[in-house]
């Protein structure tokens, strides 16, 4: 017994024949048998969509968790075909459970916002392969399951060493927690799969077990996924016999909702569907300074009368890629390294100069240039600033330049698609005895995009205005605005942080 996970040993000590003989199918009948075997292979299939998204630094892909979903319903409805199980239609009650498992797992093994971590990818398969591993170890009989669960504790600890020796671990020695975690939840669907729910009924003259559960007054299932610009939410609704044939659905942020009521939480949906869309432009993206959890709760309720206040819930952290997909944000770069040659402000203002235009020249010969240009890094910078938006098809309705070759040049390598707009409001000296480029800059800002696209605006640093002026080259502020003439800074990101974007 000391070999098992500490989890499944205390279960099993304690939890007495029911969960001891829940462990062992020799005489599971064959649909239970069979359920269990879709459970475990989706729990570890869904862990590795996970695992390689957080190799990679990324969201995990829709395609993947959505055909780890569909084929958990797929083997459940297989199972059930032809096939008498003691619990018919309990799909949505696993899902929801292993969904709830995941969410723990990812939240404790790869805390939001990360990139890329090896470790945490590891550490996510490994613990896929262990929870499924456990639910298999029962079919080797009585006899061999202690030895089975054996090995396969030995082996999760033995990968969770192995990924922390290899250094940058978002999380360490947590190999125990995670396994007392897996093993809570592995007997807990070993009862509900050879079991069902169950409730005991009283008449006057008997008492009888019923395996069927009572009409069930909360919606289960939750399910929230990002894409296409908004969060896609499914749910199954409660059993119309429980009289709640409504549901309505609640987001708040970092804070699960509290009830049916909570003054905090956002109304996101409320009628008699199963799913609904909240568009993600409504959404702020999480981020080192600024952590940003939606936890979403969906409410069985009477038409028009009161709710129940257990619900089902699931939680999503939208990441800066997927929001800027959406639309809505203001991206204000600095010109990418520009030290060839020196700006000639001896020229003089627009107004006055005698060489009209020599701030816009890119003439790179020092002996004639009237213009700071380009460094040969530019055409590294700003097409790995280009080439990762486009890849990850965030769209820009309007891309702003300064006159000066070296911010439209700039933006002629980064390649964002609109055709690119030379504005005197973000030109460096030339304008400023006319117009206040602070002021000109922070109005752009401001500009609510239009929908469903994003602003590019590409311009100086030699300007006194907060943040704005202290950019390193080809580097990005990135703000929502308001539509009300305010602005949010979200974050910035250098020219080379990009591509470790989730």
């Amino acid at each position: 017994m000391r070999l098992l996970g500490p989890g499944l040993a205390m279960l099993l000590v304690l939890g007495g024949p029911t969960a001891a003989d829940a462990l062992v199918v020799d005489d599971l009948p064959p649909c239970e048998a069979a359920k269990r075997s879709a459970a475990a292979r989706s729990l570890a299939a869904m862990l590795r969509c996970h695992s390689r998204a957080a190799r990679l630094g990324v969201a995990p892909l829709p395609s993947c968790t959505t055909t780890v979903t569909e084929r958990l319903r797929a083997a459940f409805a297989h199972a059930e075909d032809g096939a008498t199980c003691t619990a018919a239609g309990d799909v949505p009650v696993v899902e929801e459970r292993l969904d709830e498992l995941t969410q723990e797992l990812v939240a404790s093994l790869y805390p939001q916002p990360l990139g890329a971590s090896a470790c945490a990818a590891v550490k996510l398969r490994a613990t896929g392969r262990r929870f499924a591993g456990d639910l298999r170890c029962g079919l080797g009989g009585s006899d061999a399951l202690a030895p089975c669960l054996a090995r396969r504790a030995r082996a999760f600890t033995e990968a969770f060493t192995r990924a922390e020796q290899r250094g940058t671990c978002p999380t360490t020695g947590d190999a125990a927690t995670i396994g007392v975690m897996v093993d809570v939840r592995v007997v807990q669907l070993y009862v509900l799969l050879a079991n069902g729910p169950t409730t005991t009924t009283t008449t006057s003259t008997t008492t009888s077990t019923s395996t069927m559960p009572p009409p069930s007054d909360a919606p289960s299932a939750l399910h929230a996924t990002i894409a296409a610009g908004v969060v896609q939410l499914t749910w199954v609704n409660p059993d119309p016999a429980s009289g709640n044939t409504e549901v309505k659905l609640l987001r708040r942020l970092n804070t699960p909702p509290t009830d049916s009521a909570d003054p905090a939480a956002s109304v996101v949906y409320s009628g008699t569907a199963t799913a609904a869309n909240d568009p993600v432009s409504g959404l702020l993206p999480t981020t080192t300074a600024s952590p940003r959890n939606y936890h979403y709760a969906v409410f069985g309720c009477m038409p028009g009368g009161t709710c129940e206040s257990t619900g089902s819930r699931t939680t999503r952290t939208p990441s800066l890629v997927q929001v800027l997909r959406a639309g809505g944000y203001v991206l204000y770069f600095r010109h990418a390294t520009a030290s060839v040659c020196l700006d000639n402000t001896s020229l003089g203002y627009a107004s006055v100069t005698t060489s009209p235009n020599w701030w816009k020249s890119c003439d790179a010969n020092c002996g004639t240039a009237t213009a700071r240009q380009l460094s040969p890094e530019a055409v590294i910078e700003a097409p790995t600033v280009g080439d990762f938006l486009r890849g990850q098809q965030v769209p820009f309705g309007r891309v702003v330049s300064s006159e000066f070759c070296r911010c439209f040049t700039t933006a002629e390598l980064m390649n964002l698609g609109p055709t690119i707009e030379h504005s005197p409001l973000v030109t460096f000296f030339v304008y400023d005895d006319v117009a206040d480029r602070c002021t000109n800059s922070q109005a752009l800002i401001a500009t609510v995009p239009t929908a469903g696209t994003n602003t590019a605006i590409l311009t100086h640093v030699g300007i006194t205005c907060g943040d704005l002026g202290t950019l390193q080259p080809a580097e990005a502020l990135v703000y929502k605005p308001d539509g009300a003439g305010g602005t949010l800074l979200i974050t910035r990101v250098k020219w080379n942080e990009w591509p470790a974007q989730p």
